[in-house]
C-alpha cells in the first residue's frame, strides 16, 4: 500500500442541475458559492473522478487500489478528507459524509458483460453510521437498462456506453427506501471498466460519480 501525498483540489460550486435525476441531494463536501467549475487537475501520474450532489463538485483522486478476492478496491480521496471505496463501480465504503457506509460485503459478482435484461439477485450486508447500524442485510438486483434520457454524465456519449440499474427487493425499510442505483460501463474485447455511477447512500443522500481520463481538462 503506497502513501498518497495528495495536491489540493478544489471543491467548487456547479450549476444546479435539473433534478430529474434520481441522484444529488446533500453530499457534505465543501464548496465555495459563487465560484465557477473551472478545470479538473490533471497532475501528472494520479487518476481522478468527479464527484457530484445537489450542484457541488468535488474531484477525488485515487490513492491506491486493494487486491481482494471478490475484485480490485479504488480508494478515491477529497482534499478535505473524505474517502470514497469503489469496486468495479460499485461503493463498498465511504468515510467523512453526513451518512456514511463504513463497510459493505459484496460477493463475488459476475462480469457486467454477462448480465442481461433478466434481473439478476445477490445479497449484501453494510454498516452505516452515524446510526450504529450494523450488518444490514439486503437483496439487490441489477438488470441492464437502456442509457438514461437524463444523468450527470459529462463529455461522453450515453449511447457509447452499456446501462445497468440496480435496486434494492428486499431488506429493512431503510433499504427499500433507497433509490435505484445507475452504472454505466465501457465494454471492451479484454476489459470492463466502470465509468460513471449514481448512487444514494439514504433516501435524501445522494450522489453521483465519474471517472476522468488521465490528462482530463474537463
Amino acid at each position: 500500500m503506497r502513501s498518497l501525498y495528495l495536491i489540493v483540489i478544489p471543491l467548487l460550486l456547479a450549476a444546479c442541475t435539473s433534478g430529474t435525476s434520481a441522484i444529488v441531494r446533500t453530499l457534505e463536501l465543501a464548496s465555495n458559492s459563487g465560484v465557477q467549475e473551472t478545470a479538473a487537475p490533471t497532475t501528472p501520474g494520479i487518476s481522478y473522478i468527479r464527484v457530484l450532489s445537489e450542484g457541488h463538485t468535488a474531484y477525488l483522486a485515487l490513492g491506491y487500489v486493494e487486491p481482494e478476492p471478490e475484485g480490485n478496491t479504488e480508494i478515491w480521496y477529497s482534499a478535505k478528507g473524505e474517502v470514497l471505496r469503489l469496486r468495479n463501480g460499485r461503493i463498498v465504503g465511504t468515510t467523512g459524509l453526513a451518512t456514511d457506509w463504513r463497510e459493505v460485503r459484496l460477493p463475488k459478482l459476475p462480469p457486467w458483460s454477462h448480465i442481461g435484461n433478466s434481473p439478476l439477485q445477490y445479497q449484501r450486508s453494510r454498516d452505516e453510521m452515524p446510526d450504529y447500524r450494523f450488518d444490514i442485510a439486503e437483496t439487490v438486483s441489477v438488470r441492464a437498462v437502456m442509457p438514461p434520457k437524463t444523468s450527470q454524465l459529462k463529455d461522453r456519449d450515453p449511447a457509447g456506453l452499456r446501462w445497468f440499474e440496480e435496486t434494492v427487493t428486499a431488506g429493512p425499510q431503510i433499504s427499500k427506501e433507497l433509490p435505484p442505483s445507475l452504472y454505466a460501463v465501457e465494454l471492451a474485447k479484454d476489459k470492463e471498466l466502470v465509468v460513471y455511477g449514481e448512487t444514494c447512500l439514504t433516501a435524501t443522500l445522494c450522489l453521483a460519480w465519474q471517472r476522468l481520463p488521465k490528462g482530463s481538462t474537463n
